[in-house]
């Protein structure tokens, strides 16, 4: 189901996710920027979708597509943890693939004989790394400043 109602928030002339939709008078939503180029380009516009002229007017804010990219979008992040093969919480990480792993991914013969650690020790790890050089780069930036 994910998959078409991410076809569905897609714009069908740019092919990205509706920004600012607004609705044409045949029903068929589109990013206003796509629609107001489309209207430039054309003489008699007509929409791309069923070619259905409409007028150079403005076009009204689909309100519902917007609603519903916006918790679509809230529960994509949500899901982010989750291992997109097997639906399970992503609780370790890869040392040798330097990825984020499920317990079911863990015992797949892709990550046969790999280390594996908790995810908090991995960014633990990862965070004293960047913090590491960042402390470096500042203290770059703070020589090149004073030249």
């Amino acid at each position: 189901m994910a998959g078409k109602l991410e076809e569905d928030l897609r714009c069908p002339t740019c092919l990205d996710f509706l920004k600012d939709p607004v609705v044409l008078s045949c029903s068929h939503s589109f990013c206003r920027v796509c629609v107001q180029q489309w209207k430039k380009d054309k003489r008699n516009p007509s929409c791309p979708v069923c070619l259905t002229n409409f007028l150079a007017m403005t076009q009204p804010v689909n309100q519902a597509v917007r609603g519903v990219y916006e918790n679509f979008s809230r529960a994509s992040v949500k899901s982010e943890g989750i291992c997109g093969l097997h639906k399970e919480e992503l609780k370790l990480f890869c040392l040798d693939h330097r990825e984020l792993v499920c317990i079911i991914c863990r015992d797949a013969k892709i990550h046969a004989g790999h280390k594996f650690c908790p995810l908090d020790e991995a960014s633990q790890e990862h965070r004293k790394k960047l913090r590491e050089g960042l402390q470096d780069a500042m203290k770059r930036l703070g020589r090149l400043s004073s030249l």
